[in-house]
């Protein structure tokens, strides 16, 4: 692909581009700040917790509507540029900022992030044995949504170490319990923060292998992506560790590194078991092109990395149960709508849609095989993690979005990309009833599946099918 000059009148819009995306932020953190300070409980006035929550949603919805159309113009402003990606890192700091500073009203489970680092950091306990309930004298435990303080860990070793890290420093300072907890979840957002950078920079490597030309494309569509800004960093999942090792592990398949590979995919593993999905086609890949003495060599740093991890936490609970939870996690999934119109067994309808996840990876398997390309690759990879999210796991929230979204983005074209673009300006929608009506009921859980699901996927086949992201929608 031809690259062009970036002039400075091109520059010049992306710096307000920049501000509007911060603007946009500015609207979630005025709806976190009234979520954490103002509750609106008042007899004389009974209308006003009502009319602060559709202030909040209207505040979300302004968010979604503004950085979508930000988002988009700032990719099809760089694409094809000639402009160095340390510009745009610099260029990009105010929007890190904004995001960090956006408290977490979306979700609490940064809050339980910091209390389980403390049970192994403060208490000196296994966050994969004791729960928050086990200390009713940490002040810690009043935080967050007490139905998650009776239930151990569900991710990886890696987290566990991550927060219990986090809650040691945290800790150190000299202030309130609630300052100190406010000061965690900045940490927590600072190294997410550091994660979603790495992201976008080996986005941007990635796409060069893919299209020449579009390194620049690639780092504005993950660091300025509405998704990713909202749940990585507004809201503080800890799924930019899963990306980072997965775009790492695929990128390192690329470039013919394969004992990288190898370890980043370990990594990610140790994070969420979501990336071994990807081990099949990486392994094909490896071996196609003639790495199996890497792939041998990044198999033993990674036996090593895990048993580490293993006698550190995992001698007494054992990897199976821990597994388990990850898997036990149920909520709004395409399944789940599928067993409430049907009425069909969920568990045998996510056996049905594991078993199509293992047959799409085979495919990718045979394709890599006959065409061990990056740009096929690439489509292995983002296709298989999309078939998990839809159809292989029992929970869905727009964070399953994370793993797959900026892989198809790097296409620049076809059904994925399409569908990437669309999940990225729908799915924070899905938060939409919660933020308004504060409901989790059955037409709340459907909202979600709806905007996180149905709606992207179901717009990504009316999408004109543009070659490039610079062709107009």
């Amino acid at each position: 692909m031809d690259t062009r000059s970036f002039d400075p009148q091109a520059e010049l819009t992306l710096r307000r581009l920049r501000w509007w995306l911060v603007a946009a932020l500015l609207l979630l953190m005025g709806a976190g700040l009234r979520h954490h300070l103002v509750w609106g409980e008042s007899a004389s006035m009974p209308w006003l917790p009502t009319a602060m929550n559709v202030l909040e949603g209207a505040c979300l919805c302004g968010f979604t509507a503004i950085a979508a159309v930000v988002w988009w113009r700032a990719m099809t402003l760089v694409d094809g540029c000639k402009i160095d990606v340390a510009k745009l890192l610099r260029l990009s700091m105010p929007i890190l900022i904004a995001a960090i500073l956006v408290p977490c009203f979306l979700t609490a489970d940064p809050v339980d992030y910091v209390m389980r680092g403390r049970i192994m950091s403060l208490h000196g306990g296994n966050p994969y044995r004791d729960v928050a309930l086990d200390y009713p004298a940490d002040p810690f435990v009043l935080f967050g949504d007490r139905g998650w303080k009776g239930m151990t860990l569900p991710y990886g070793p890696l987290v566990a170490n991550l927060q219990a890290a986090i809650a040691w420093l945290a800790n150190l300072l000299p202030v309130s319990p609630r300052l100190e907890l406010i000061s965690a979840l900045l940490l927590f957002k600072a190294v997410f923060a550091a994660a979603l950078v790495g992201c976008a920079m080996i986005a941007a490597r990635m796409a060069e292998l893919v299209r020449p030309g579009s390194a620049a494309y690639a780092f504005v569509a993950v660091l300025w992506n509405p998704l990713l800004l909202n749940d990585c960093l507004a809201n503080a999942h800890n799924d930019s560790l899963v990306l980072l090792c997965v775009l790492l592990a695929v990128f390192a398949a690329m470039a013919s590194r394969a004992a990288m590979m190898v370890v980043a995919l370990c990594l990610g593993a140790m994070t969420k078991i979501v990336p071994v999905v990807l081990g099949p086609t990486l392994f094909v890949h490896a071996v196609r092109t003639g790495k199996l003495s890497r792939l041998v060599i990044g198999s033993v740093i990674s036996a090593a990395l895990f048993g580490a991890f293993y006698l550190q936490l995992l001698t007494e609970v054992g990897v199976g149960a821990v597994l388990q939870r990850q898997d036990a996690l149920q909520g709004a999934s395409l399944w789940w709508g599928v067993h409430e119109l049907t009425g069909v067994s969920l568990s045998i309808l996510t056996t049905v849609g594991r078993a199509l996840v293992l047959l799409w990876v085979g495919v990718c398997c045979v394709r890599l095989w006959r065409r061990p390309e990056p740009t096929e690759l690439l489509f292995a990879s983002a296709s298989s993690l999309l078939m998990l999210a839809v159809f292989g796991a029992a929970l869905f929230g727009t964070w399953y979005h994370v793993w797959w979204l900026p892989l198809g983005l790097l296409l620049g074209r076809g059904y994925l990309y399409r569908a990437a673009v669309c999940a990225t300006v729908t799915s924070s929608l899905a938060y939409l009833i919660w933020a308004s009506m504060r409901r989790f009921d059955g037409p709340a859980q459907v909202w979600v599946v709806a905007a996180g699901v149905v709606v992207p996927l179901l717009a990504a086949l009316r999408l004109p099918r543009q070659a490039r992201v610079s062709a107009q929608l």
